[in-house]
């Protein structure tokens, strides 16, 4: 979640952030340990 929110929240910009809720939904192994993963994340974020 915090490589998600680096690329969706600016720095200059004070915010938080809470997670409510996390479904992993598929799991697929792409090649050899490496997996594709399908979830949802129920995320609140707000300014500071």
């Amino acid at each position: 979640m915090q490589n998600l929110n680096t690329n969706t929240i600016r720095g200059e910009i004070p915010a938080s952030s809470t997670v409510n809720d996390v479904e992993i939904w598929k799991v697929k192994e792409a090649d050899n340990n490496k997996y594709g993963v399908t979830f949802f994340v129920d995320q609140l974020i707000t300014r500071s």
